[in-house]
């Protein structure tokens, strides 16, 4: 695991106070948020995949190689979303893929004894942070 990649954003989306995953960060004109833009203006539209996205925005990210496409999701060498979420931060790419869709059995993880209440499309900033913070402490290694 890549732990200064998740804790930067792990303190990215704490700062942002605010996580809806139901759709991709855009400002609706076509033009995507750049790192150079605000927490406050680039959270308040929401996104489906705020991990995913959030992880876009980050300056260290870009600086990197990697770009914000058009619907607001991680793109590096020619791959996009999960694989790039799971190559950058070192993570499972199934563990992966459930933090940053959902689709995959959330059974396989039981994110309620890090404090997860909520369904995977209500996640809040709050558990995003606690997911990573878990991860960071070995819990879904």
């Amino acid at each position: 695991m890549n732990v200064e990649n998740i804790k930067l954003l792990r303190d990215t989306i704490a700062a942002s106070g605010r996580l809806n995953m139901r759709r991709f960060q855009s400002n609706g004109t076509g033009t995507i948020f750049t790192a150079e833009e605000t927490l406050e203006k680039f959270h308040t539209c929401g996104n489906r995949a705020c991990i995913a996205g959030f992880m876009a925005l980050l300056p260290k990210f870009q600086a990197e190689g990697g770009i914000v496409a058009i619907d607001g999701c991680p793109v590096m060498d020619g791959r996009h979303l999960s694989s790039v979420v799971a190559d950058w931060l070192d993570l499972d790419r199934r563990f992966t893929c459930v933090i940053v869709f959902g689709h995959v059995s959330l059974d396989d993880y039981d994110f309620s004894k890090v404090g997860v209440k909520n369904a995977w499309e209500d996640w809040t900033a709050d558990d995003a942070v606690r997911i990573l913070d878990a991860v960071l402490s070995g819990e879904f290694s």
